[in-house]
């Protein structure tokens, strides 16, 4: 059943999340090109930025998923989806000097941040790595949540 639901939100989110991200890149171009600060999809990097932005929401909302699952607490599951994404990386910034720009690359949020730039952050994993490990880190939690399941069933 949690294998159902987790497909059944992916391909409705990444449908939606997909038509609002390009729809939300063309209108901000619209109010953009008066002023001559417009681009294009064709932009190297553009399509990319806006595809991976409904990419990683769709991968936002399944790792949610799986913290729900997981925890069986829509509270809890809130809690702990902005702590995965935020609180790790606000806590690594307190670590000492280059250690905390090593750690923070790897850590969900930052992973998957430059797969919604247009540009490369210096130090970072690359777009496509940084979400491959953005969708390890969600696999984990599913797969957690799908094997306490079925623990938590059969018992």
């Amino acid at each position: 059943m949690l294998w159902g639901k987790i497909t059944e939100l992916a391909a409705a989110l990444l449908a939606a999340c997909t038509v609002a991200t390009f729809a939300a890149f063309f209108v901000a171009q619209a109010i953009l090109a008066p002023h001559h600060l417009s681009t294009t999809v064709g932009q190297p990097g553009v399509a990319r930025a806006v595809f991976g932005s409904a990419l990683v929401l769709t991968g936002v909302a399944l790792l949610g998923l799986g913290l729900g699952a997981l925890l069986r607490n829509a509270a809890g599951a809130i809690s702990a989806l902005f702590g995965v994404l935020y609180g790790l990386t606000i806590a690594a910034g307190f670590l000492p000097g280059n250690l905390s720009d090593e750690v923070r690359k790897y850590l969900p949020e930052n992973s998957a941040s430059d797969l919604t730039s247009v540009g490369h952050t210096a130090g970072s994993l690359g777009p496509w790595t940084g979400f491959g490990l953005f969708c390890l880190c969600t696999a984990v939690a599913l797969g957690a949540s799908a094997w306490l399941l079925r623990r938590r069933d059969a018992s």
